[in-house]
């Protein structure tokens, strides 16, 4: 019987919002250093003009690469290590709503998805992920909920 650990996160990472057009960047998000402060409260997105907390991950849950699945080998050796056969990632900044704009969700939760596709697509399987759907656009989450089941979130 597999092992599934149905509630594993990702962090973001710049890399994730690389995948819109170049024209559209300008609309992501920007990781920034708050003044004054240290600890998990220092860094954050500024996203749509708002400043957006990085997530409950902590910076000592596992090794940065395999947090922010740049080392996607060292992520299946450490879920090895565990028992575990399967992940389901979740994202980290969208437990909460990040814009009030239906252009910029729909640009966000496609280049987290195709990020995330990406970033899956050499585990076997071990690492699955749930989509995130533009929700202010309908049309738009029915492609992005197609394009998830498509390539294994």
């Amino acid at each position: 019987m597999a092992t599934i650990d149905a509630d594993a996160h990702v962090i973001e990472t710049p890399r994730t919002w690389e995948y819109v057009a170049a024209a559209d960047r300008e609309l992501m998000p920007v990781l920034v250093t708050l003044p004054g402060r240290t600890g998990r409260g220092a860094v954050g997105w500024a996203i749509d003009g708002h400043l957006v907390d990085t997530g409950p991950v902590g910076e000592t849950d596992t090794v940065k690469a395999m947090r922010e699945l740049d080392d996607v080998p060292g992520r299946l050796r450490h879920m090895d290590e565990l028992g575990t056969d399967i992940q389901v990632l979740f994202p980290t900044i969208f437990l909460r709503p990040l814009t009030t704009k239906p252009r910029v969700e729909r640009l966000l939760c496609q280049s987290y998805n195709r990020w995330l596709a990406e970033r899956c697509a050499g585990s076997g399987g071990r690492l699955r992920w749930a989509v995130v759907p533009p929700t202010m656009t309908p049309d738009a989450a029915i492609e992005e909920i197609r394009f998830g089941a498509e390539h294994g979130a």
